[in-house]
């Protein structure tokens, strides 16, 4: 029979008890509660790095596909402009062919992932190409070909994905149409985007193990390239993606979670229209990639937390004095390690023997628990006492609660790993319990991301492009380029008006008036501009910029300097339209801006005139004092004419020693019209009647010497209103006249059809 003060005391020692468990299972949920929210912050937290990861990346590959079809579309517009209509005609080919194709392999250069520029003709044939002996070839049947044939409103085309007949690789074909002045279809110029390139561009992205890249059409949703997975020629639309209705729905670029109708992975994808292409390109990271450093964190938060617990349930036991309370939580803690999916190691302190290993532990190193058992830490680290040592020092001096060693595995492999210590006590002995996490993964990241660092820090200091911040159209940043290009130090222009590039205010203001109300849309504002440099010469740049955010007044531009490709293609047209000798238009320019004069004749009903000149006595000069004398002449007569005419009258070198004066808007009435253009040609006939005085250099010898000559001119002229006739009926009709002057004793001055007898011919 119990006694009842043994009962009371029994009573009392179930209280004390119970009160010392509610303390513990108090302290128990607080713990939890604390690590629970730790968890959620930092779930939080990876998710929102995710998804400025993701933001950035579709930006960086939007920005390179931009440039590339910006590229590609500006070559074939500027071939196009360049091109003279007669050489698109096949019969017109073998003379232009050599001119043209150095123009082209010239051209090629610029885009990075073409590897020809080509002209067709109308029927689809390949007329000039930048690559040396390429095979005769009819795209007659490409269907990018067709709609530019049967579509006169089609502009520049990026066809659908097809083979190459002559490479053999997976290309899309950027095309735009060449016309005569009357719209007709004359052919096109053609290039290509090698989707193997970009195949290549997207697999340099580090978007973990699951990660994807994807170009797609934005008009009918098909896939163009997507990485991972071969290329292939798969054109079939697909208008229901998720991706391509946010685009059309919400805008131009975003973020959004989805799963891959592809592979059936759930990505986190960033998306953005490419430029104002028909395209849109998608960067997605699987969820598995962006949250694995999460789970290893929460990993070793659960385990410190069980590891608190199961401390705390030691010393419990050990303050009640039960034995075998302590061997069963000991055997409790043992089983928590052993079915723990990370690697821990139970180590003496002493002397760096491992005593025991937890089966995650053995999977990780490859041995067997016996094998571990059998090691120190020294056996499987791979670095030295002393640079164990350096590590500890570094680690305490940068506050961290661990340390980073390299650590040999069985099969001689070395991994990175990331160890967390915590002393803990069993029975009389003081022991560590090591967490080993593997980082190397991590840490390669880590690189990569610091490289990534290190190539956006590179692209603004880039001596390529120029780049500045602006707010209020004030300069608050720029690169060394952007300053370098505009000759200014950097200081220099930090806090100026924008102003001071603008050659006037109104140019400045005529920008801002077309730029921002591009920018506050959310959208990238693409041109080109004249800019004033600091010693006051003007330059052309190619400039591009964008707000940096929505809602923020600063917004960020790019500048590249083609002042050079200006300069070219002002000597091609130079070289295509004038004359080189005496630097007036030649027979070309003349054909086209006598053909808008008589546009131009019957919109305003004013008459016009052509007058066509040719020099009597010029042949004797050559003979005599040789072409270098001739040629002195022709420039001389070339600055005499153009003292004779208004500054919108046209004078052009037709050929020899033969020119032409067009003179456009006289007047309304014929007689009135046939009396100014009378007034010209005899003013013209009286200044090239002076002596000319040229001076010459005896060959060899270096000793100047004068020829004087005296030279006439025989004018023919033709009076138009409208268009009653042709251009070329008009010139016939101004040469015959000119005949007619030479004729009847040179030196004379001849209308067309006044005072002489109709000649059928005419």
């Amino acid at each position: 029979m119990t006694r009842p003060n043994d009962q009371l005391k029994s009573s009392k020692n179930w209280h004390r008890w119970g009160k010392y468990r509610l303390i513990f299972l108090g302290i128990a949920v607080l713990f939890l509660a604390l690590i629970a929210w730790q968890l959620y912050a930092s779930l939080r937290t990876a998710q929102s790095s995710a998804i400025t990861n993701t933001r950035n990346l579709a930006l960086l590959l939007e920005s390179r596909l931009n440039t590339e079809f910006q590229v590609a579309e500006r070559t074939v517009a500027s071939l196009v402009e360049e091109i003279p209509p007669e050489a698109m005609r096949s019969e017109m080919a073998g003379q232009y062919r050599p001119q043209i194709s150095r123009w082209l392999k010239s051209r090629v250069q610029n885009i990075s992932s073409a590897s020809a520029l080509r002209f067709v003709d109308a029927n689809g044939n390949w007329l000039y190409s930048s690559v040396d002996n390429d095979p005769p070839m009819n795209v007659a049947d490409r269907p990018y070909f067709q709609q530019l044939k049967s579509d006169s409103a089609s502009t520049t085309i990026f066809s659908d994905v097809s083979v190459g007949r002559v490479s053999g690789r997976v290309l899309m074909w950027v095309a735009k149409p060449v016309h005569d002045r009357e719209g007709s279809f004359l052919g096109a110029a053609v290039t290509s985007i090698d989707l193997t390139s970009l195949h290549e561009q997207f697999h340099n992205l580090e978007l973990g193990k699951d990660g994807a890249v994807t170009l797609r059409r934005l008009d009918s949703g098909a896939l163009v390239v997507r990485y991972p997975g071969a290329i292939e020629v798969d054109n079939k639309p697909a208008p229901d993606l998720p991706i391509r209705q946010a685009i059309l729905k919400g805008g131009p670029h975003g973020v959004i979670k989805t799963t891959s109708p592809v592979d059936g992975v759930q990505r986190l994808y960033g998306y953005r229209r490419v430029g104002t292409f028909p395209f849109y390109s998608v960067v997605g990271i699987a969820e598995n990639d962006y949250l694995a450093e999460w789970r290893r964190d929460s990993s070793f938060l659960l385990i410190g937390a069980l590891l608190f617990l199961a401390t705390l349930a030691v010393a419990e036991s050990r303050r009640n004095g039960s034995e075998i309370k302590l061997r069963d939580s000991e055997q409790r803690f043992r089983n928590l390690i052993d079915r723990n999916n990370a690697a821990i190691l139970q180590i003496d302190p002493a002397g760096g023997h491992i005593l025991d290993a937890n089966a995650s532990a053995c999977d990780f190193y490859g041995w067997s628990h016996a094998q571990m058992c059998g090691k120190t830490l020294q056996d499987i680290n791979a670095l030295n006492p002393e640079q164990v040592a350096a590590e500890c020092t570094t680690a305490a001096t940068e506050n961290r609660n661990y340390l980073i060693f390299a650590h040999r595995l069985a099969n001689g492999e070395t991994r990175t790993v990331e160890i967390h210590s915590t002393p803990i006590s069993m029975g009389n002995r003081s022991l560590l319990i090591l967490i080993v996490y593997d980082i190397t993964e991590r840490m390669r990241d880590a690189k990569q991301l610091a490289s990534l660092t290190l190539d956006q820090k590179a692209i603004l200091d880039s001596h390529i492009v120029g780049i500045f911040k602006a707010r209020d159209r004030k300069f608050v940043w720029t690169n060394a380029a952007f300053a370098e290009m505009l000759g200014y130090t950097k200081e220099e222009l930090i806090g100026q008006s924008t102003r001071v590039l603008y050659p006037s205010d109104q140019a400045h203001a005529d920008f801002g008036d077309v730029a921002y109300p591009t920018i506050h849309e959310s959208e990238i504002f693409r041109s080109e501009i004249q800019l004033q440099r600091k010693n006051g010469s003007l330059g052309w740049y190619e400039i591009s910029g964008g707000l940096l955010s929505p809602g923020n007044e600063e917004s960020i531009w790019g500048l590249v300097d083609i002042t050079k490709r200006k300069q070219m293609e002002d000597q091609v047209r130079q070289l295509a339209f004038y004359d080189t000798l005496t630097e007036l238009p030649n027979r070309r320019l003349l054909n086209d801006r006598l053909s808008q004069a008589m546009v131009a004749s019957k919109r305003s009903d004013h008459y016009g005139a052509l007058m066509f000149l040719d020099l009597d006595n010029f042949k004797p000069l050559n003979d005599v004092h040789g072409h270098l004398a001739g040629d002195l002449l022709l420039i001389e007569v070339a600055s005499r004419l153009k003292s004779c005419v208004r500054e919108m009258d046209t004078l052009a070198r037709f050929g020899g020693d033969e020119f032409v004066v067009l003179l456009s808007e006289l007047t309304r009435d014929r007689v009135e019209s046939t009396t100014q253009a009378e007034i010209v040609a005899e003013k013209i006939q009286e200044t090239l009647s002076s002596p000319y005085l040229l001076q010459l250099t005896r060959d060899g010898m270096g000793v100047s010497r004068t020829a004087e000559h005296r030279c006439t001119a025989s004018i023919g002229v033709a009076m138009f209103v409208g268009q009653e006739t042709t251009a070329q009926e008009v010139l016939k009709w101004a040469d015959l006249a000119m005949y007619e002057a030479k004729e009847n004793g040179r030196n004379s001055i001849r209308f067309y059809g006044a005072g002489r007898p109709k000649n059928p011919a005419c």
